[in-house]
């Protein structure tokens, strides 16, 4: 080679470092690139874990309040039941006993009955277990068969009468005062077991003034 001649390698391992160099930088662009791309992944994995148990959180929340307003509605429902039926028994023990009245008696019987077996799916251990063994419910069978052996007589045959007779007007309504005691003491024990299960106020569970149990002298 002579000499100021440049060798033929230098051209050549410039070349190789050029695309070396290029290589090297599309590699360092690429990596960087993918560490950047799994950044966003790992940001955007966050995003959508939080995003998804803020959405199961929300669901259970509004699960729960949907039971609880259920809860409340079946629980006010059965109250309202007794407490209509303690006011029946308010009349039927101050007021002239007539036929309807004791029809009528089955008849709230029968909705106090079907409004526990609605409780009785959403209750707690607790208020299943008071509702189960409460001391009101009484099938029609056995109230007319107790009318029939203390008045001697069944309620049909008493459907002529406008009123009882004294006797078994006196009768009934000390059968009333025995019941209606029952009934306020299965309303009271219901209202403290719900608003206890349910962290409710007075104002909102409960169902008004009661009304005061006849005497039974009345």
């Amino acid at each position: 080679m002579q000499q100021g001649q440049v060798s033929v390698w230098v051209p050549i391992i410039v070349g190789v470092i050029g695309l070396i160099s290029v290589i090297a930088g599309q590699l360092i662009n690429a990596w960087r690139e993918d560490r950047r791309w799994k950044r966003d992944q790992e940001r955007e994995e966050v995003r959508s874990r939080r995003q998804r148990e803020a959405d199961a959180a929300k669901r259970a929340h509004e699960i729960l309040l949907h039971w609880a307003d259920r809860k409340f509605a079946l629980y006010s429902e059965l109250l309202d039941c007794v407490h209509t039926l303690m006011r029946h028994t308010v009349k039927l023990g101050r007021g002239p006993v007539k036929v309807g009245f004791l029809r009528e008696w089955e008849h709230l019987f029968k909705e106090v009955s079907a409004a526990e077996e609605q409780v009785r799916l959403v209750a707690s251990k607790r208020l299943r277990q008071l509702v189960s063994h409460n001391i009101v419910k009484l099938e029609p069978p056995v109230w007319a068969d107790e009318f029939q052996r203390d008045l001697g007589r069944s309620i049909e045959k008493n459907d002529a009468w406008e009123e009882l007779h004294e006797e078994e007007t006196k009768l009934i309504k000390k059968i009333t005062w025995e019941r209606h005691r029952k009934i306020v003491a299965y309303h009271r024990q219901l209202t403290k077991v719900m608003r206890d299960e349910l962290g409710t106020n007075t104002e909102k569970t409960g169902t008004g003034n009661h009304a005061t149990a006849p005497s039974e002298d009345e």
